[in-house]
C-alpha cells in the first residue's frame, strides 16, 4: 500500500511474521491470538498456515529437502503480496532449515523470524493425533525433529519459550517488540498503549546450530 507524506510517496510495508519450530511447539496457537490482537488494535492481518496451505497451493508437494524449499517459496510468495498492500501476515511453518530462513531474509522486507522454542519431549507430549510415535516406529518418513533434522534458529528476531512462559505473555511480547522495532510505523492502526514495566534483553551470541544454556523468553533481535 502507498501512502502520501507531505507530497511524498510512502509505502506501507507490513510486517511478516513467521512463526518456526517443532511441530507441537505451539505455532499455530501462539500466531492465532496474536493475529487477534493485532485486529483488535485495528490492524488489517491474514494467517498462513502451512498445514492448511499444503492442501491448496502446495498441494503435491512432498516432504524431500527440494520439495520443502519450494513450499516455503510458494507461501513466502502470497505473504509478500499481502505484506506490501499493507497487510500484516503471520506465517506458521516448521521451516526447519537454516538456508530456507536465509532465503525468506533476503526476500521479504518486512521478515521477522519468531523461533517457537519448545522441547522435543514436550512436543511430544502434546501430539495427540499420535505423529511422533508413528515416526519414531519409521511409519512416517522426514519427520521433522526425528528422521529429519530441525536446524535451531542462529539470530530469530524473537524467540518465546511456550513450554514454561504464558500464552498471554508470549503474545504480549510479540506484540510489543512490532511496536518497539518500528516495523508498524507506516501502518494506519490505533496503536496500543506498551506497558512500561515489560523488559527486553539483548540476544545472547550462541555458536553455530547451539542454545543457550537460559533462553530468555523474549529478546530483541536485528531489525531488518
Amino acid at each position: 500500500m502507498i501512502s502520501q507524506l507531505n507530497g511524498a510517496e510512502v509505502r506501507n510495508e507490513a510486517p511478516v511474521l513467521w512463526f518456526t519450530g517443532l511441530s507441537g511447539s505451539g505455532k499455530t496457537t501462539t500466531a492465532a491470538r496474536v493475529a487477534a490482537d493485532l485486529r483488535k488494535a485495528g490492524h488489517a492481518v491474514e494467517m498462513l498456515d502451512g498445514d492448511e496451505l499444503r492442501e491448496t497451493i502446495c498441494r503435491g508437494l512432498g516432504f524431500s529437502r527440494e520439495d520443502r524449499m519450494e513450499n516455503i517459496k510458494r507461501i513466502a510468495y502470497v505473504a509478500n503480496l499481502l505484506a506490501r498492500n499493507g497487510v500484516i501476515v503471520l506465517v506458521t511453518a516448521i521451516s526447519p532449515y537454516r538456508e530456507m530462513r536465509s532465503y525468506l531474509r533476503s526476500e521479504l522486507p518486512g521478515y521477522v523470524e519468531v523461533y517457537v522454542n519448545c522441547p522435543l519431549e514436550e512436543c511430544e507430549r502434546r501430539d495427540v493425533k499420535g505423529l511422533y510415535a508413528k515416526a519414531r516406529r519409521g511409519e512416517i518418513g522426514h519427520f521433522t525433529g526425528i528422521s529429519d533434522p530441525y536446524d535451531i534458529p542462529e539470530r530469530p528476531h524473537i524467540t518465546v519459550r511456550t513450554d514454561v512462559i504464558s500464552l498471554a505473555e508470549n503474545c504480549h511480547l510479540i506484540t510489543e517488540w512490532l511496536y518497539q522495532s518500528g516495523k508498524m510505523n507506516n501502518l494506519h492502526a490505533i496503536v496500543p498503549e506498551v506497558s512500561k514495566a515489560s523488559k527486553v534483553s539483548e540476544a545472547p551470541e550462541t555458536s553455530e546450530g547451539s542454545t543457550p544454556a537460559a533462553t530468555p523468553a523474549f529478546w530483541l533481535g536485528e531489525h531488518i
